[in-house]
């Protein structure tokens, strides 16, 4: 009976620790599935619309420094790939740009979401930016692990 109780006490520590090991190294694996580009042109309405609400404060997204409406401006849309391979549900998991001159906005979607533990999910970022700039951007993805704030930077281009 006693060395029954040992060998069970010593694989509830070793399961302890794969476990508390897992959680301290655990992060989300990115993959960039690339990115398409047009010009703001060729989409009359819905550029009007982000300006619209740009301008009537409105925008549901990330309002930058750029002036909507004063120069040609593209859409670009990037994507990632993200894959929870960790024991852990990811809590709000966003993806943010790290900005440039003549970035106007950017919207995500989905916003804000969850991948549970073995799960993927793909968020994509849609960014208006003037059309002179470079299409390559750092990409931030932020996500909480039981309370815990992580981040990830991409580079995507």
């Amino acid at each position: 009976m006693r060395k029954t109780s040992i060998v069970l006490a010593v694989l509830a520590a070793l399961a302890l620790l794969v476990v508390l090991w897992q959680t301290l190294h655990q992060e989300l694996v990115v993959t960039g599935q690339g990115l398409k580009a047009s010009e703001a042109e060729t989409q009359p309405r819905e550029y009007q619309a982000w300006i619209d609400a740009i301008d009537n404060k409105q925008f549901v997204g990330f309002v930058y420094q750029g002036q909507a409406g004063t120069e040609k401006a593209q859409f670009v849309t990037y994507t990632l790939r993200l894959a929870n391979r960790g024991l852990l549900p990811a809590e709000m998991v966003e993806m943010q740009l790290v900005t440039e001159t003549g970035d106007i906005a950017a919207y995500q979607e989905p916003s804000a979401v969850s991948i549970p533990p073995g799960g993927e999910e793909t968020l994509s970022l849609t960014l208006l930016t003037a059309s002179r700039s470079s299409l390559r951007r750092d990409l931030v993805v932020t996500y909480y692990l039981w309370g815990r704030l992580y981040s990830i930077r991409y580079t995507l281009s």
